[in-house]
């Protein structure tokens, strides 16, 4: 499934699955483990704290680091926790153990988006265990036109990308995962669900990834081909934005209004720069999501002002329903 129309040419780089081990039962006292883990969960917090404030602005981003703080404050998996480090086992293992029960919920749902969110508890209980164990399994420095090849991406994974990233593969994922939210939004090619078999590619292979159809072809005989086509959509998309101001008419003059659809901030702003002659839907809900108390009218009427003011000269009045 590809969850952003592009095509990207480069070498393939296959990240190697990892799995942390684990000790089970612990030399040390049940009070002085979950000192560990209660140290812990608060060095993540700060970490996922501060990397919210570094990218201010970001709606997205921000909204998606403030749900794994909300994530860390589950009383389920605070409890089970607990409950298995009084039994003697070590903070490592006790929270890797309620991850994967909260998992066997999540999957047992039967509720796509419920069971998107998977991806979150895994990339939280990765940077718990990488706390507590002082291992890093991180992403390397890329070389320049790397596609990845993963099992699946996580969040803590995006701020190791560099410019140098020119494509993705999964053999997992879900298209309402956080992740596959952010890489649309960033507008990375990128394709999920492709299967174990994608793997198996080597690093150094030709690759050609085209996110539009769902299509990834390793040592293709006509990429030089390919590479002019993938120019060709640059340039191409370059031409259109000088365009994006401009009326849109049908062959026959008739003239459409072209309206954003907007769930962010930042969305309202992509919208304005892309030509939009307005805001068709406000997708309110994202006030509301993962804040742990409603937004005050206050707080409201400045969010709304600011999606007008970003439409730049356009009189524009936004109705709640």
């Amino acid at each position: 499934i590809g969850i952003f129309d592009g095509l990207s040419i480069g070498k393939s780089y296959t990240v190697k699955d990892f799995q942390f081990k684990l000790e089970e039962k612990s030399k040390l006292s049940p009070e002085e483990e979950l000192a560990k883990f209660l140290t812990s969960l608060q060095h993540v917090k700060s970490a996922l704290d501060k990397e919210r404030h570094a990218i201010y602005g970001q709606k997205e981003r921000e909204e998606i680091l403030l749900a794994h703080i909300t994530i860390l404050e589950d009383p389920f998996l605070m409890e089970e926790t607990r409950q298995s480090i009084a039994k003697g086992y070590t903070a490592a293992f006790a929270f890797s153990s309620a991850v994967r029960r909260a998992i066997e919920v999540l999957k047992n749902t039967g509720n796509e988006i419920l069971r998107s969110r998977i991806a979150d508890f895994i990339d939280l209980e990765t940077r718990i265990l990488t706390d507590l164990t002082g291992k890093n399994y991180g992403l390397p420095k890329f070389k320049e036109d790397t596609i990845i090849i993963i099992k699946e991406l996580l969040s803590h994974h995006l701020k190791e990308l560099n410019n140098h990233v020119t494509g993705i593969v999964m053999a997992e994922g879900s298209a309402l995962s956080h992740v596959s939210i952010m890489l649309k939004t960033l507008g990375m090619p990128t394709i999920i669900g492709a299967g174990p078999a994608a793997l198996e590619i080597k690093d150094g292979q030709d690759i050609i990834l085209d996110s539009k159809l769902g299509v990834v072809t390793v040592n293709p005989a006509d990429i030089e081909e390919v590479k002019q086509k993938a120019q060709a959509i640059k340039i191409n998309r370059k031409k259109n934005l000088l365009h994006a101001f401009e009326a849109a008419k049908t062959t026959d003059g008739t003239e459409i209004t072209v309206s954003g659809n907007i769930g962010t901030i930042d969305q309202a702003k992509q919208s304005a720069e892309q030509g939009a002659q307005g805001i068709g839907l406000v997708r309110t809900e994202f006030l509301f999501a993962n804040t742990k108390q409603a937004p005050s009218e206050q707080e409201q009427y400045e969010i709304y002002q600011k999606i007008v003011d970003l439409q730049k000269k356009i009189d524009l009045d936004i109705i709640i329903v």
